[in-house]
């Protein structure tokens, strides 16, 4: 009785064993793509602009115009839209310009100058004097220690106000940019404008930018993208991205617009899996360019990707 009660057990035992084996073979074999050993590699992947830059609204203000539109083509440094500065941000760029720490070195630069000369008088005096004997060697000698020493401050402030004014300039410079409009340390001025970075189109705008509206600092107030081409963003299963190559031809569809096919070329591949956890299968994020000279792919959409292999 005992030794069949074993023989049971020991069977039941190597089932358990043969079913989670089983198990775990299913689970593989799900996590793999059923394209994997296909001829065409099929993913879904998500349009994107080849380029895309921000225009912020580095300031408060009162949007005076608002000259461009979605959809709208633009060259860079066109004009997007205009506001006008409040005048307690206007006197806060002005102060900002106005370096008061130069004034103030500078103002130090000159007592010493004065100090200087009235030293070189004392000196020169003090050579005549000896001349003749009739003043002591030490007095010459505290008045050359002086002199070193107000020299050394001197060239350190010099030193100093040369590094202010060149950050003066360079801020003058991100100021000019920042308001698309030419500033100096005496001239902000009460209009800015916004202006496209690059060539390309409008592909948003920020929903409280409108005429008349007084507005915060606005980050992006405008999207600006490279349309032609797009580029297309998919995840590709680790058994897959070994057989993708660069230059590898595609052809995607939309569901948004039916019956059309988009020739694509695979143009970036990722070598760093986006899920690193070990017990998950591994990903790959890869590129394909897709011309879009008509504009009729929009950056947002989703679609299928058919990646054909020839081996």
């Amino acid at each position: 009785m005992a030794m069949m009660l074993l023989t049971v057990m020991v069977l039941l035992a190597a089932m358990a064993v043969t079913s989670r084996a089983q198990a775990e073979e299913e689970k593989a074999d799900r996590s793999i793509p059923a394209e994997s050993m296909a001829s065409e590699v099929v993913l879904q992947g998500k349009l994107f602009c080849s380029v895309k830059r921000q225009v912020t609204m580095p300031f408060r203000g009162v949007v005076t115009s608002v000259r461009a539109h979605a959809g709208q083509k633009v060259k860079e440094g066109e004009v997007l839209a205009g506001y006008r500065l409040p005048p307690d941000v206007a006197m806060q760029l002005s102060r900002r310009l106005s370096s008061p720490q130069i004034n103030e070195l500078e103002g130090r630069a000159a007592e010493i100058d004065t100090k200087l000369t009235t030293l070189k008088n004392k000196q020169t005096e003090l050579d005549r004097l000896l001349v003749h004997n009739m003043a002591p060697a030490e007095s010459l000698k505290q008045v050359k220690i002086e002199m070193q020493a107000l020299e050394r401050q001197r060239t350190l402030l010099l030193e100093r106000i040369q590094i202010e004014r060149k950050l003066l300039r360079e801020d003058l410079v991100v100021v000019r940019d920042m308001l698309s409009e030419p500033v100096s340390p005496v001239h902000v001025p009460k209009e800015a404008s916004l202006v496209s970075p690059i060539d390309g189109y409008v592909i948003g705008i920020h929903p409280d930018l409108r005429e008349g509206s007084e507005t915060g600092p606005v980050s992006p107030a405008f999207l600006i993208g490279v349309m032609d081409p797009m580029i297309m963003r998919a995840q590709v299963h680790e058994m897959e991205a070994f057989r993708l190559s660069l230059g590898d031809k595609a052809e995607i569809s939309l569901e948004s617009l039916p019956g059309r096919r988009f020739d694509a070329l695979v143009s970036r591949t990722s070598w760093t899996a986006l899920t690193p956890a070990l017990e998950q299968p591994s990903y790959y994020e890869i590129e394909l360019t897709v011309p879009n000279a008509d504009l009729v792919l929009k950056d947002g959409l989703k679609g299928r990707v058919v990646i054909l292999k020839t081996r």
